[in-house]
């Protein structure tokens, strides 16, 4: 029997670097997205029609998630909008 190198049985390796940035993307199901940004749903669609909120990516047939990255990113600049703009006295 001949064996395969690794390389002929998986393809080409990829550096540390890049396997490293693949691993660390996380999706986040609609649930999810809901308890990080306290957000119901109708109002992440709602924003992201209106494209105010990061759009969903396809996972599967019937399934779609968000890129965790993305939704963090979106609830920074939250914050830091709040933080710019004065508090109304009231």
């Amino acid at each position: 029997m001949k064996y395969q190198s690794v390389t002929e049985l998986c393809g080409p390796t990829i550096n540390g670097a890049t396997r490293n940035a693949k691993a660390a993307i996380q999706i986040l199901r609609l649930p999810q997205v809901c308890a990080r940004t306290g957000l119901c749903r109708s109002m992440i669609y709602q924003l992201e029609v209106e494209q105010r909120f990061p759009n969903r990516i396809k996972i599967g047939v019937r399934a779609v998630g968000w890129l965790e990255e993305e939704v963090q990113e979106w609830l920074t600049q939250r914050v830091e909008a709040s933080r710019r703009t004065p508090a109304r006295s009231g």
